[in-house]
């Protein structure tokens, strides 16, 4: 299974899809961690002072403790096109959502949905470095889908998070919001894609700072929702509507385990 990023000009870039949705779908407890260690107290609000490091710093040891989480994947601004290959050669499509549940300590499995004409929905499971996939016609296939990719080293205490610590700058508390009848405080920050790509195991490559913004629940401290902008690397003078926006909402926290397991896998 192959996968490469398509420009406007269809010229296609190496590279795997998955590994790019598989690590932004994981980047939402990822970047609370690195918020709480960036973190100071810029903001005071009416009834309380607000402490951003210490608000960031238990959201991420409530992260490290749960049994399973949830993450959907969403987008805004310009469109995520890229290629895919499942054997009979290279379509561009159009990433429309992601959805998937983690298990701790090293299982994940998501629904990718994408459109090229119609809607195509791709199936990913992986435990520990067993990685599978599974397309339309195609039953599962034992195959790597991001080589290297282990989820076990996603929130594991002394994994790739504590390497880009440093990643995130001018941390700041931006308010109250409410997310889906959910009352969180907002923190934004700017991210060196660098950092980013090292907390990710390399499994994504974000060039630049990458203005980041995480929503963490008021009363439970879990993270809710993650914001990312990104722009292509073929732009060169960057306006509004270059800006693909990734939004990464966090839910079902310690739900019971739904994952479909292939036949065969650990």
């Amino acid at each position: 299974m192959g996968w490469c990023a398509a420009d406007d000009g269809g010229q296609k870039k190496e590279g795997s899809i998955v590994k790019r949705l598989t690590a932004i779908m994981m980047i939402a407890s990822l970047l609370a961690v690195i918020l709480a260690a960036c973190g100071n107290d810029n903001g005071n609000d009416a009834e309380e002072t607000i402490d951003p490091a210490a608000i960031l710093s238990h959201a991420a040891e409530l992260m490290q403790e749960t049994d399973t989480f949830s993450l959907e994947v969403l987008t805004d601004g310009a469109p995520f096109d890229f290629a895919i290959d499942l054997g009979v050669g290279l379509v561009n499509v159009r990433f429309i959502r992601a959805i998937g549940q983690f298990i701790n300590p090293s299982e994940v499995q998501a629904r990718v949905n994408v459109r090229s004409g119609g809607s195509l929905e791709i199936t990913i499971y992986a435990d520990g470095e067993d990685q599978w996939f599974r397309a339309p016609l195609v039953g599962w296939v034992n195959q790597d889908f991001a080589d290297g990719f282990d989820p076990s080293r996603i929130i594991q205490e002394g994994g790739g998070f504590e390497a880009a610590v440093g990643a995130l700058r001018d941390l700041r508390y931006m308010g109250h919001e409410t997310i889906n009848g959910i009352g969180t405080y907002h923190f934004g920050g700017n991210a060196d894609g660098s950092g980013l790509t090292d907390l990710l195991v390399g499994l994504i490559e974000i060039e630049g700072e990458v203005p980041v913004e995480v929503f963490v629940h008021r009363e439970t401290n879990y993270p809710v929702r993650l914001i990312i902008d990104t722009i292509p690397q073929t732009v060169d003078e960057v306006t509004d509507g270059d800006i693909t926006r990734w939004i990464v909402d966090v839910f079902d926290i310690n739900a019971p385990d739904e994952i479909e397991r292939p036949t065969g896998a650990n």
